[in-house]
């Protein structure tokens, strides 16, 4: 697919919508791309980011599987050294991606980066009716793309491209990506090969959970490089 008005206007909102729940001091990166990756917007703050989106056109040309996973891995370099709590928004008009040689090592990136993924798109062609306007479907049966974000800790959604009068998403997404823990493993032996990873609430007197808790965590541990 290729960016239409309607989900271009759309991408703007969810966009804005995102950054604006953070603080006017917290740092981010733009990546653009269609079938290859067209600008890389070093980190900037948040009203920096705001008037860039204002001055860019969507492309003529449709999103491609080459394009997209390009656009990650530069998305990946733009942070630069491991920060606790970064994260990546991707929003996209094409999520069926297919699977890519590139998948892996994505994967692998996202892990050693301490980077998760959250992203919107709006193909909602395998949903079975259209979500509510101002919403969207979180997946539970995933695209490869969608497999990543899952990997890393994130979370993928599929949502209608006509701009609704609300944006639930976004600010759901920054909410779980400003709501974030740093827990420390201590491994008995080294890893040598991947390992599934699964991390659950213990019951018990001492354990406080906070109603409608998403528990967003990596997937997998990677041997060390």
């Amino acid at each position: 697919m290729h960016q239409t008005k309607a989900t271009w206007d759309r991408t703007r909102v969810i966009v804005h919508n995102f950054v604006s729940q953070f603080p006017e001091e917290a740092e981010f990166s733009l990546v653009t791309f269609d079938d290859k990756v067209e600008d890389r917007f070093p980190l900037e703050t948040r009203s920096h980011l705001d008037e860039r989106l204002a001055t860019l056109l969507p492309s003529r040309l449709k999103e491609s599987k080459t394009g997209l996973y390009e656009a990650l891995a530069a998305a990946i370099r733009a942070f630069g050294t491991v920060r606790p709590g970064d994260a990546l928004l991707f929003v996209t008009a094409w999520e069926d991606s297919g699977s890519s040689d590139m998948q892996g090592a994505v994967a692998q990136w996202l892990s050693a980066a301490g980077v998760r993924l959250f992203g919107i798109s709006f193909d909602s062609s395998r949903l079975p009716g259209p979500p509510l306007p101002g919403t969207g479907v979180l997946l539970q049966s995933f695209t490869p793309v969608g497999a990543l974000a899952h990997a890393s800790g994130g979370v993928w959604a599929i949502t209608p491209a006509a701009v609704p009068g609300a944006e639930v998403l976004p600010q759901f997404f920054a909410a779980v990506v400003l709501d974030f823990y740093t827990v420390v493993l201590k491994l008995t032996q080294p890893l040598a090969k991947t390992e599934a990873l699964k991390i659950e609430f213990a019951k018990g007197a001492s354990t406080s959970v906070k109603p409608r808790v998403v528990l967003s965590y990596p997937q997998a541990l990677y041997p060390c490089q």
